[in-house]
């Protein structure tokens, strides 16, 4: 998730350090969040389901998912995540910044396969079940990178940075220069303007007027569009993204509750830890103290 230029915000532009662009962050639906609200950013996503069920959502279609699925979102698709009734889905988020894949010097391996992937011009299978067999090289990958990403053990960034290599290997030998995406349709590149719009402005106040304007509709159509896009309202979204760019700025760095709040559009804070607490059923400062909690351990 990409913020702003608030310094504070920036904090998280990037997943990992500066000089090995990639990360991983472990996930429980309804724990962590609720769920995952429709979005999309820059970065290459891999969701791998370890337990429970639930759904993905890409560019509008719903795919059922189970414990051992692999899930792979190329930069820019619109996706979101979410559980299947009561039940606890975890999963795993391996966030990789395309420049970690990129060659500064254009080589073959950027020319001819990741910038086509990246750019949207060749696309693979998103979906990799559990149960298919011939999934599990992939699934092998992950592992690997799972292992290495833990034990960090003499020379670990190369192994994750090979076990990726090998990953899109198998992908592009299995299905050659992938398939050619077909033409986005309007109502798809208007929702990610709108998206784009919050994602660039949430730090400060939004209307649904403001919004509007921005893609040139009437407040009415908007609002239509809106809810029938995503099966919730504009506000909602908006409070939702909010809520979630705190919650991730709360686990990840030291700023205080009031700063966070702020930075993320509130500038009433009795109205922020109303509204976290609904969502996550805890205070601000009992989220972070969870974390805190799992960094001590």
């Amino acid at each position: 998730m990409e913020h702003g230029n608030d310094p504070l915000l920036q904090e998280k532009k990037e997943h990992g350090r500066p000089d090995f662009l990639f990360n991983i962050y472990p996930c429980t639906i309804p724990l962590d969040f609720s769920e995952v609200s429709t979005h999309w950013h820059d970065t290459i996503e891999m969701i791998s389901i370890r337990k429970g069920a639930g759904s993905v959502e890409l560019d509008f279609a719903s795919h059922s998912v189970a414990a051992g699925d692999l899930i792979l979102i190329r930069p820019g698709r619109l996706h979101a995540i979410r559980a299947k009734g009561d039940r606890p889905m975890e999963y795993e988020n391996i966030m990789i910044d395309p420049r970690f894949l990129l060659s500064d010097r254009i080589d073959v391996c950027t020319r001819e396969y990741f910038q086509p992937f990246i750019e949207g011009r060749c696309s693979f299978p998103a979906v990799y079940e559990g149960a298919d067999p011939n999934s599990e090289p992939l699934r092998e990958c992950i592992a690997k990178i799972d292992s290495l990403s833990t034990s960090r053990e003499t020379a670990w960034e190369l192994g994750v940075k090979s076990a990726l290599f090998s990953f899109f290997f198998l992908l592009f030998s299995r299905y050659g220069s992938g398939d050619t995406l077909p033409e986005k349709s309007r109502r798809y590149e208007t929702l990610k303007e709108i998206l784009g719009y919050v994602r660039k402005n949430f730090s400060r106040p939004i209307t649904v007027g403001d919004a509007a304007a921005s893609i040139g509709y009437s407040t009415s159509h908007f609002m239509r569009f809106f809810r029938q896009q995503t099966n919730m309202t504009f506000i909602s979204y908006v409070n939702d993204y909010r809520l979630s760019e705190a919650a991730g700025l709360l686990a990840t760095t030291s700023a205080s509750v009031l700063e966070i709040a702020g930075s993320c559009g509130y500038e009433n804070l009795s109205l922020f830890n109303r509204q976290f607490k609904r969502k996550y059923q805890m205070t601000p400062s009992a989220y972070r103290e969870q974390y805190l909690y799992k960094k001590d351990d």
